[in-house]
């Protein structure tokens, strides 16, 4: 497959060349080894299908008009599978294609390949903010790197992993000449803690001492670590048979997280101090009372020496 090589760039050269030690099908690396794309153009292409795109669906956007910067958003555009709006290759009037006829006739190749032009580097905004755990990648910040033969070197990525301010340096090197602009990169921390308690409901007697800080089961920010101990809740409970205590705790950067306890009083309507009636159930014990003593009159017997007497 002849793909044109002879008029490349050496990055673009590059490109094709880690294409293939990438192991990409040569249909894709025909996609974007076209020397009408210049290396970065290349670079994002081949990048895209390093990633898992099949070059049907990348080829939209591999047109050499198409800017970097716009090829990037065409990208994210066709890899959520949307159909976007493809500029059209730009149409010159008579009098441009005379005077290009006119510089092809005039110009040698190689400076047509590589013009000496002062390099051009505009980044996307001058600071940007990255949430703590969110990577930093230095592509996405570059909106125009497009002249042929300049090199770009990007700063390093980094993962965000505590809240800060980085400058960063992007450097554009032409033919004689370089550009260099910072980046500042503000790192903020956007997570509240995770609070957690050992139950979310508990049931009490009135009378029992209450301690908030004993259902805490942990506190923890993913910056500021073990927050258990600045837990703020109150002791003070209602008068009323269910209520919520509600616990909170702040982090560094301002972040709160909240929960809930439900409180229920088992006893709520007794009266409190007065002891409740119980009931008893018992066999009274047997009481002995003495066999009534009745007195019968015993009739008196005469003696017998005067029984007759008495007859």
């Amino acid at each position: 497959m002849n793909l044109g090589s002879g008029m490349m760039t050496l990055l673009q050269k590059e490109e094709v060349r880690l294409g293939r030690e990438e192991e990409l099908s040569e249909e894709a690396i025909a996609l974007y080894a076209d020397p009408h794309l210049n290396y970065l153009q290349m670079n994002r292409l081949r990048t895209a299908l390093k990633e898992g795109m099949e070059p049907d669906v990348l080829r939209p956007a591999a047109k050499p008009w198409i800017p970097v910067w716009h090829m990037e958003e065409l990208i994210e555009e066709l890899k959520a599978g949307n159909t976007p709006e493809i500029p059209r290759r730009p149409f010159p009037v008579r009098r441009v294609l005379t005077a290009a006829a006119v510089i092809l006739l005039v110009l040698p190749l190689p400076l047509l390949a590589e013009p000496e032009e002062d390099p051009v580097l505009e980044l996307t905004a001058p600071e940007v903010k990255l949430a703590c755990g969110m990577q930093f990648s230095p592509r996405s910040y570059v909106r125009n790197a497009e002249q042929y033969g300049n090199e770009l070197i990007l700063p390093d990525a980094f993962t965000a992993d505590r809240p800060e301010t980085r400058l960063v340096q992007y450097q554009l090197k032409g033919k004689g000449s370089e550009i260099k602009k910072n980046l500042r990169i503000r790192v903020v921390d956007e997570t509240p803690p995770e609070l957690k308690l050992n139950t979310e409901k508990t049931e009490l007697l009135r009378e029992t001492p209450f301690s908030c800080q004993s259902y805490v089961f942990s506190a923890v920010d993913a910056v500021d670590g073990d927050l258990k101990a600045d837990v703020h809740c109150s002791n003070a409970l209602q008068d009323q048979e269910t209520q919520t205590v509600e616990y909170t705790v702040t982090d560094r950067a301002g972040n709160t997280a909240r929960t809930m306890l439900t409180v229920h009083f088992a006893d709520y309507g007794e009266t409190i101090g007065t002891s409740r009636p119980e009931t008893v159930s018992y066999t009274p014990a047997p009481v002995y009372r003495p066999a009534p003593v009745f007195s019968t009159p015993v009739p008196q017997t005469a003696p017998a020496e005067i029984e007759p007497l008495l007859s």
